[in-house]
C-alpha cells in the first residue's frame, strides 16, 4: 500500500486523518511472512502470536470501518465510485449499491478480525452482490468449467480440487494453451478461497 492509500495505525478520519490517508483498496490478500523461528505451533494455539513483530505490523495496517461515522463511509464510497469508474444507472441503484458497499465493509471488518496476516480492503467488488462476484470467479476467456481446467496448468488443477487450503498462497507459472490477452502468459495464485475458481 502506498501514496492515497498509505497505511496507518488503526486509521479513524475522527483522528485528525483524511480519508485520502485510509487504505482503501487492496486489490488481494497480503499476507505476511510467517517466522517458523518465532513458534513452532500454528498461530491460533496460543495468544502469544498476537505479540509477534509480523502480527502487530500487520494489526497497524488494519482498518476498522465499522468505527468509521456515516458520512466518512459515503466519503469512502464517493471515492470508490470514481476510482473505479461507477455510474449507477438511477438513486435507487446508488442507494442498492451503497447497502452493499457497506455489509462489505463489515465483512471486511470481520476478515480482518479473525485472519491476523492477512489485510483485506476495499475492491472493485465491494459494491456488487456474492451472486455477481461469483460470476467473475470463471472468466469469460473459456467457453466452459472443463475448457477452462484443461487450460490450467494440471498441477494446478489437481490441488484445487483438494480445496482451497491446498491452494492458497501456491502459485503456478505457464504459458496457457488457447487463451488469449493478458491471462495466457505468466503466473497465478491464489491469495484466498474467494479466488480459486474451482474451489
Amino acid at each position: 500500500l502506498g501514496g492515497a492509500y498509505g497505511a496507518s495505525a488503526n486509521a479513524n478520519p475522527s483522528d485528525s486523518q483524511t480519508l485520502e490517508t485510509i487504505p482503501m483498496v487492496v486489490p488481494h490478500t497480503t499476507t505476511s511472512s510467517f517466522d517458523k523461528s518465532t513458534s513452532s505451533k500454528p498461530a491460533t494455539s496460543t495468544a502469544a502470536w498476537r505479540d509477534r513483530d509480523d502480527v502487530q505490523a500487520m494489526q497497524k495496517m488494519k482498518v476498522t470501518y465499522g468505527d468509521l461515522h456515516e458520512d466518512d463511509v459515503k466519503g469512502l464510497f464517493t471515492k470508490f465510485k470514481s476510482d473505479f469508474r461507477r455510474n449507477y444507472a438511477d438513486d435507487d441503484e446508488e442507494s442498492k449499491r451503497f447497502g452493499l458497499f457497506k455489509e462489505s465493509l463489515k465483512n471486511i471488518d470481520f476478515l480482518n478480525t479473525y485472519n491476523p496476516l492477512a489485510l483485506f480492503g476495499i475492491t472493485e467488488t465491494t459494491d456488487r452482490t456474492s451472486e455477481e462476484r461469483a460470476q467473475n470467479k470463471m472468466s469469460d476467456k473459456w467457453s466452459s468449467y472443463d475448457a477452462m481446467k484443461s487450460a490450467l496448468p494440471s498441477e494446478m488443477v489437481e490441488m484445487a480440487g483438494q480445496g482451497p487450503d491446498a491452494v492458497t498462497g501456491q502459485s503456478f507459472s505457464r504459458r496457457l494453451e488457447g487463451s488469449v490477452g493478458s491471462m495466457s502468459d505468466g503466473e497465478f495464485a491464489w491469495a484466498s478461497e474467494d479466488d480459486c475458481a474451482a474451489c
